[in-house]
């Protein structure tokens, strides 16, 4: 390996008179001297070491006639990106550029020869090297994202191989080695690789000696005309830098008049305090004094120069061109003189300001300027101080009172602030303090009048930890920040000199529900109150974020869970359709911290939970934007109203026995899949739904969301009822035989659990064969026994509303109506249980349940197929009570029980159980454990539904008098007693009264002794009869009469007889 050894082009005749005179041109009349000999995509952090390699294949007295560029991800050719240096190079010498230096270095372990960002390559980038602006050669194909190709680099390199190339424009894949991808994946060095690359060069050979100084600064700019006296002349002189504002470099030697000189793109462009010497020809551009293109050594570092402190009035000389000079105590003149540059004056006369640095004041006439300090360039016919950044000036505005940007017009009408990025000063009363780093870690500042402007916010957030200087709510405070959109918020940072004016109020301002997305923008950093009720849409996030999504207007339902299907509601034009009706109605209440999973849990007590449609009135806190919408953050005590209390028992509805419907949402054995993810969430999601389905207290229910994995999971949630309730108080339908396997219909499945000692089933359970299941959850049905009476229950589980990539089918497309994708398919699904039940009903059984969830709101396509042949049983239910599923803040019912017309005899009520639509997710099983209890509340995402079913078998009646003759006919009153025993085939509730006694003669008859009230009622067993009867007929009979009626309504009437004989022959009759 050769070393390099670099000769610095020649600008003056002097210097080419000492190159030597047999460096030959190397590649002579345009024969390539140089070709690619690799490419390395480094494995450090950011991806260094980023390097392109290069050979000399000749000697090449000027290396500058050659460049490169990089063709990034197929974008194509961008052309030569990077030149060369006028630098000399003999045949067989590697040269390496590279994007930086010390990656490369900690990689090699050496410098690279040339930095530039054109070697910031990725390794799926291709490289082109140009010679005389022609391609000579190229490694990879520019037209092509590399990514995949054989010749990716990724995290690895490519060689050339020896005795290839160079290549023309046409990439050759067999003139290289190419590591592949991540060959250096983990590696730390390029010598401990597994792979390494096969580097060729071995860092520079150190920079050319930098020639004597030949002039100093002061004798390159003293005149007293307006032009150097070595104009045209080529020096070495050398200085400080004092600043550098892109290729413009100034430097100084020393103080005083003519100390300074400027540098027009010198190589390399030098730090801020370092002494350079400058070797270049002196020249004259528009009055100013420079050097233009000059070669610089680094000499080390040295001593800033002390600012020239002038008059504002003496500055703007010839003497002091390219000085670092100071202006004190000055006044803005004009804040505007255009092109970015201002005047100040401390009563002396004028000086210009300019902007080539980089700082955040806006100049405003009349502003006291402590001080303003710089380079003084020379353009456009005027001298001008040249700030380099915040640090060379300084604008005392801390006093309260003096001239600032009120906040108002810094937030501007617009989305951004109108002066974005600038250091401004303002005022304004602390609204609210959520400056601890569990907070906000800010205040909000409001500018107490205002500007009457209700296009333009008041407000503002200024970020600014306590540790930086704590303020407190009520304090009128003055200081500078900068400016800033933070993800769509304005708000000020980088607070400095802050000072406590005094103290003042603001007053929140009045909010009423709606308002547009867009206009809330007005309100962004305000303090403000909502005085109407607000109900609780949506507490997804409260767990995760303490986050509520809060509805003016009332709760929250889906569109179609009470209208029609419509194009006004959801515009298939706009897929927030609907967002755009409902958008305005909400308002997220935070909790003021940027905390994931706050603890405790906010807005949960008093009562434990925050459920849907809990209210609160008179909420005041200070508006904000995060994570793309608009939050309020709390500045007074929230307090909820439990307007949707927890229901601790289901609805009553009647019913000897009563069956329910419940999605279990993904019970699954098997861990990782749709449900619990470890045997901890499993156990947890166990127990709550033990917890909800003992405290259902149905004695059949259709489950859905099993795992289909046979018996599995339903055999493992009987056993833990079991465990709960006693061995053997429930048990499960086995699957029927399906065509092809259930297994093969979808991840998931329906089934039905019932308790033997209350049903029985009868016959085999069979699934819908319909085809419209055959990939989503056949229907199951069963017949069961009861109490001497049949029913048979039918379980579904329709396909959702999601689109997840799937093909779709003709009619299942969103149209924009509100009820979803697949709504053909969920149409045909419900024609398909209509058909079912007549099947059954034709089967012999013809008392037809059918529950589940159906993926659709009551208002939509499939309920109505349904409603036209079979009887909504919640149909009837109050809107307040009619939803099972709440999604983004909206309620609906998508989990019913329809009944074909014979079993509307025996329902007796239907109900929704609302123990999981309405809470907080966070209650989950695998939600915060703080908050995990072993209780029914968000055992699933739905709510389960309950039926009251009874039987149809009247009760008997068994009556018995005593006596049941009465004889003598003495006119005197007898004792009678009745016995009476009622049995019914369902052992409970069943109630009994005696209607009537009555007689068949008058009460005072003719040849009866003349005597009244024959009848005397003392209980429903016991009353008092006379005994007489007509002297002229057969003999009196006395009928008491007696009804039964069951806990389902049915009655009986028996009836029992008490006579009276005309004489000794007559007997006793019962009816």
């Amino acid at each position: 390996m050769k070393r390099k050894r670099w000769t610095v082009l020649a600008i003056f005749a002097m210097v080419v008179a000492l190159l030597p005179l047999s460096a030959a041109p190397a590649g002579a009349a345009g024969t390539p001297g140089l070709d690619i000999t690799g490419v390395v995509d480094g494995p450090l952090t950011g991806g260094v070491p980023k390097m392109v390699e290069f050979r000399a294949i000749n000697d090449i007295p000027d290396l500058s006639i050659y460049g490169f560029g990089s063709a990034n991800n197929g974008g194509g050719s961008d052309g030569e990106e990077f030149t060369f240096p006028a630098v000399s190079v003999v045949a067989g010498e590697y040269v390496c550029v590279a994007s930086e230096v010390p990656g490369f270095n900690s990689f090699f372990g050496f410098d690279p020869d040339f930095t530039s960002s054109t070697a910031f390559i990725n390794g799926d980038d291709a490289i082109e090297l140009f010679m005389d602006g022609g391609v000579i050669d190229v490694f990879g194909d520019i037209n092509v994202d590399g990514t995949g190709e054989p010749w990716e680099y990724l995290d690895g390199w490519a060689h050339r191989i020896d005795g290839t190339g160079p290549d023309g424009s046409t990439f050759v894949l067999g003139n290289w080695t190419v590591s592949g991808p991540n060959a250096l994946d983990g590696e730390t060095t390029n010598a401990t690789a597994g792979s390494p690359y096969p580097i060729g060069c071995d860092g520079p050979a150190g920079p050319v000696p930098a020639p004597d100084v030949t002039n100093t600064i002061y004798e390159i700019q003293y005149t007293t005309g307006d032009a150097s006296p070595l104009a045209g002349q080529a020096v070495v002189t050398e200085g400080v830098v004092t600043a550098v504002f892109g290729n413009g470099v100034f430097i100084q030697d020393g103080t005083g008049p003519f100390s300074g000189l400027y540098l027009y793109n010198p190589s390399p462009i030098p730090v801020v305090g370092n002494v350079v010497r400058v070797q270049g020809v002196v020249e004259e551009y528009y009055g100013k004094t420079e050097i233009d293109g000059g070669t610089l050594w680094n000499m080390g570092p040295g001593t800033f120069p002390a600012p020239e402190v002038l008059a504002t009035g003496d500055i703007a000389d010839e003497q002091w061109e390219s000085v670092f000079v100071r202006a004190e105590s000055a006044t803005v003149i004009d804040p505007d003189l255009g092109y970015g540059e201002w005047s100040v004056d401390d009563g002396s006369g004028p000086v210009r300001v300019d902007d080539l640095g980089s700082y955040g004041y806006v100049p405003y006439a009349g502003d006291p300027v402590t001080f303003v300090q710089g380079p003084l360039d020379y353009a456009f016919s005027n001298f001008k101080i040249e700030p380099r950044d915040d640090g060379d000036l300084f604008v005392d505005l801390s006093a309260c009172g003096l001239r600032y940007t009120p906040i108002y017009d810094i937030q501007g009408s617009g989305e951004d602030s109108p002066v974005e990025y600038q250091t401004v000063w303002t005022e304004g009363v602390v609204t609210a303090d959520f400056q601890e780093s569990s907070e906000l870690k800010g205040f909000f500042l409001q500018d107490a009048a205002g500007d009457g402007d209700v296009a333009t916010s008041d407000g503002i957030f200024v970020y600014q930890k306590a540790a930086w200087g704590d303020v407190e709510v009520g304090q009128h405070l003055r200081f500078q920040a900068k400016v800033s959109e933070y993800y769509g918020l304005t708000e000020l940072k980088y607070v400095s000199n802050l000072t406590v004016c005094g103290s003042g109020s603001v007053a929140p301002t009045e909010v009423d529900l709606p308002v547009a997305e867009d206009d809330r923008e007005a309100y962004e950093g305000m303090l403000l109150t909502f005085p109407e009720s607000l109900a609780v849409a949506d507490s997804y996030n409260l767990s995760k974020y303490g986050e509520v999504i809060l509805s003016a207007e009332g709760r929250l339902f889906v569109p179609t869970n009470q209208f029609a299907p419509s194009f006004d509601w959801y515009d298939s034009s706009d897929s927030d359709g609907v967002a755009e009706i409902l958008e305005p109605r909400l308002l997220v209440l935070d909790d003021a911290s940027n905390y994931w999973y706050p603890d405790p849990v906010p807005y949960i007590q008093p009562y434990g939970t925050l459920r849907w449609g809990d209210t609160t009135t008179d909420l005041t806190g200070v508006l904000t934007y995060t994570y793309g919408a608009y939050k309020l953050e709390p500045t007074e005590a929230v307090v909820f109203s439990e307007d949707n209390p927890r229901p601790g028992t289901p609805p009553g509805v009647g019913g000897v026995i009563k069956v329910g419907s419940f999605n279990l949402h993904n019970w699954w054995t098997t861990l990782g899949g749709r449900g619990a993810r470890s045997e901890t969430q499993l156990e947890k999601q166990g127990a709550k739904l033990v917890a909800a389905i003992t405290g259902l207290g149905a004695d059949v229910i259709g489950v859905q969301e099993l795992e289909n994995n046979g018996d599995t999971a339903v055999s493992a949630l009987v056993d833990l009822l079991n465990v709960e309730e006693g061995a053997g108080t429930w048990d499960y339908i086995r699957d029927p035989d399906y065509p092809g396997g259930i297994e093969a219909t979808n991840a998931i499945k329906v089934g039905i659990i019932y308790k033997p000692d209350v049903v029985s089933p009868v016959g085999d359970a069979e699934w819908s064969l319909d085809a419209s299941f055959a990939e989503a959850r056949p229907p199951l049905a069963q017949t069961f026994e009861f109490y001497g009476d049949e029913f048979t229950l039918v379980v579904n589980h329709f396909k959702s509303k999601g689109h997840y990539g799937d093909p779709l089918a003709e009619g299942d497309e969103d149209i924009g109506d509100g009820q979803g994708y697949y709504n053909a398919t969920r149409v045909s699904q419900a024609h398909a249980v209509v058909e079912f039940v007549s099947a059954l009903e034709d089967a012999g059984k013809p008392n037809v349940l059918a529950v589940g969830d159906l993926n659709v709101y009551p208002k939509e396509d499939p309920v109505v197929v349904l409603e036209a042949d079979l009887e909504n049983l919640l149909a009837g239910l109050p809107i307040n009570d009619k939803y099972s599923y709440t999604y983004y803040g909206q309620a609906g019912e998508l989990d019913y029980a329809f009944g074909n017309d014979a079993m509307q005899e025996y329902v007796r009520g239907a109900g929704i159980w609302h123990i999981d639509a309405a809470e907080p997710v966070g209650f989950n099983y695998y939600g915060a454990s703080s908050l995990y209890a072993a209780d029914p509340f968000r055992a699933s995402d739905h709510d389960p539904v309950i039926v009251g079913v009874c039987e149809l078998i009247p009760p008997k009646i068994y009556l018995s008098a005593d006596p049941d003759v009465l004889f003598p006919a003495n006119h005197k009153y007898v004792e009678v007693n009745v016995d009476v025993t009622v049995v019914d085939n369902y052992a409970q509730d069943v109630e009994w009264h005696l209607v009537s006694v009555v007689s068949n003669e008058p009460d005072n008859g003719r040849g009866d002794g003349n005597t009244v009230q024959d009848i005397v009622i003392i209980d429903d067993t016991t009353f008092l009869l006379r005994a007489e009867r007509s002297g002229h007929g057969d003999g009196r009979i006395y009928t008491a009469t007696y009804q039964a009626t069951d806990s389902c309504g049915n009655t009986t009437v028996a009836t029992v007889t008490i006579t009276v004989p005309h004489g000794h022959g007559m007997c006793p009759r019962i009816r």
